[in-house]
């Protein structure tokens, strides 16, 4: 029943909620509003919220219920001011957690019948975890349960710090396969003539023949895409498209090199089909790979600190 996108969050779906007499679970929680600027207290309690679902499997925070048992679902939907700036406001406090929170809100936000709004807020699961909060000169780690907000453990921690730095590994190695890969692609389109020489000018004639590319890093990455991308669709679809190519290229390759019985019976023309259609494989895949290495490096900056 509760749903797994922004998209799927509906005043209907906060009502049967509501009906139904839950108040917070492993996937969400119910907020009367922000913080006031004067509680110091509720405002922390906030930022742990962000971490613990940053650092489990992601939530969502709905902003405009009050938590209170003791009264009847129609009276827990206050909902929150419409001219309030919400989103800004919201975002002073997945950004004190360290290092920051990723979230996103659903826009436009939910209307109850008196104008009123209902503020959905989604915090991804994060791939930077674990993330920390800041409290009397301690750093806390949270994760989130079917109980609410809880302290991650000394192990669980530790484990959080291996997994990230494993996964910052293995895109580290992706970075340096994709420098590979446009090293080799920029040096045929640098040394593949456009232009086919004649039989004795000294040009290598097959020297486009032993042009191949390595796949097997990115099809071992792509295996675990969702572990190492989670949801950054533009991350796996750049890769796929680039591995692709990069398989065609590798076929054409090897399709040509099988013409090459004898040097008399490789002709002109079939050398020039080859270099072309080498140079516009490497052409594509110069592009594919920079923008996966664009992407990749993206997510590698996002460094995740060891805290002390």
């Amino acid at each position: 029943m509760i749903p797994d996108t922004l998209g799927g969050w509906s005043i209907e779906v906060v009502k049967a909620l509501v009906q139904r007499g839950i108040f917070e679970s492993d996937r969400f929680d119910f907020k009367e509003q922000l913080p006031h600027k004067s509680d110091d207290k509720d405002k922390l309690r906030l930022v742990k919220t962000c971490a613990s679902f940053a650092n489990s499997i992601g939530g969502f925070l709905i902003f405009g219920v009050k938590d209170d048992k003791g009264l009847s679902p129609a009276d827990r939907l206050v909902g929150l001011d419409a001219v309030d700036d919400f989103p800004e406001r919201f975002g002073n406090f997945p950004a004190i957690a360290e290092p920051s929170v990723e979230w996103t809100f659903r826009n436009p936000a939910l209307s109850l019948e008196n104008g009123r709004l209902i503020h959905v807020v989604h915090v991804v699961e994060s791939q930077s975890r674990p993330h920390a909060v800041l409290e009397q000169d301690r750093w806390w780690f949270c994760k989130r349960t079917s109980k609410g907000t809880e302290i991650m453990s000394y192990d669980e921690v530790r484990l959080a710090f291996q997994d990230t730095e494993t996964k910052r590994t293995k895109l580290a190695l992706l970075s340096a396969e994709l420098d590979h890969t446009i090293w080799i692609a920029d040096r045929v389109l640098q040394e593949v003539p456009e232009e086919i020489p004649d039989e004795h000018n000294g040009t290598p004639a097959h020297w486009s023949w032993a042009t191949r590319y390595s796949t097997t890093l990115i099809d071992s990455l792509l295996g675990d895409a969702v572990s190492l991308f989670a949801k950054r669709r533009e991350i796996w679809t750049s890769l796929a498209r680039l591995r692709d190519e990069l398989r065609h290229s590798n076929a054409v390759a090897e399709a040509f090199a099988h013409f090459v019985f004898e040097q008399a019976t490789y002709t002109r023309e079939l050398r020039a089909t080859q270099h072309v259609t080498m140079r516009e494989s490497a052409k594509a895949i110069s592009s594919f790979a920079k923008t996966a290495k664009l992407l990749v490096d993206g997510l590698l900056a996002q460094d995740t600190r060891a805290f002390v």
